[in-house]
């Protein structure tokens, strides 16, 4: 299952990988981009210079940045296997939560 929906979205980020214009994929990469720059907790932001970003912002961009960090991929490649990923876990917790509701009903 999660093997499955990884492969769509890949196919779909493979189809168009560029950060179009729509949504905050600007942004996105932005902050992506700051933290592999540099990991350390608080990264500064990209768009106020001097400023840091809060948690609320970068937590799951810092949790993607540190694994393509630790993976050695470049910030453009690790953007564009975030989503699928972020995917891909999301089937598999609908798929287990709706296992552990319909075997009690």
């Amino acid at each position: 299952m999660f093997l499955g929906a990884f492969l769509l979205m890949l196919i779909s980020r493979f189809l168009t990988p560029g950060i179009i214009p729509s949504g905050e994929k600007f942004m996105d990469a932005a902050f992506l981009g700051s933290i592999m720059l540099d990991p350390a907790v608080t990264p500064l932001d990209p768009w106020y210079a001097g400023g840091e970003l809060s948690i609320y912002y970068y937590l799951g961009h810092w949790m993607c940045g540190v694994l393509g960090i630790f993976a050695g991929g470049a910030p453009t490649v690790v953007f564009n296997l975030m989503l699928p990923t972020v995917f891909a876990l999301a089937a598999i917790s609908a798929y287990a939560i709706g296992v552990l509701l319909l075997k009690r009903h």
